[in-house]
């Protein structure tokens, strides 16, 4: 059979090579981070000043679920509250209200990458310009090389 006529594995498909995991298939259980999200927003809403009801007053204004209570907000943080799991779409509003990117940084860790903050940002940036600026070099003397050939 051919590779265009072959059907495709739907447990691989779209698959990637993704930094610290691969291309093979993940352990289960390897993307749990739920205990890790559970103690971030613990650890972040203590540190901030705003009290637990109006932290999940703003997140729900923030995601339009205004309805969201403080007795809702201290299940996402228990981790005997196994029904209750902060929506992944929530965590943008959280990181904004709790002024904590932790959130964002576990997302990303969990699949091999890093986060940057805007305070690292401008070294990623020169880093960038100064690997192109390397690659340029090393192509201008590659033609001068050839044009002294020539």
């Amino acid at each position: 059979m051919s590779k265009s006529k072959r059907k495709s594995d739907p447990r691989t498909s779209g698959q990637r090579d993704l930094p610290g995991i691969g291309s093979k298939e993940p352990e289960p259980g390897a993307f749990d981070i739920d205990a890790a999200i559970r103690a971030w927003l613990v650890r972040a809403s203590g540190r901030n000043p705003l009290s637990r009801a109006v932290i999940a007053a703003r997140v729900g204004e923030l995601v339009s679920r205004p309805d969201l209570s403080q007795a809702v907000w201290d299940a996402y943080c228990a981790g005997s509250k196994e029904g209750y799991r902060l929506p992944a779409s929530y965590i943008p509003a959280v990181c904004w209200v709790l002024d904590d990117y932790e959130g964002l940084a576990i997302l990303a860790r969990a699949v091999g990458y890093d986060t940057v903050g805007p305070s690292e940002r401008h070294f990623v940036e020169l880093g960038r310009k100064k690997a192109k600026a390397a690659r340029l070099a090393h192509e201008i003397a590659a033609l001068e090389a050839e044009a002294r050939r020539a």
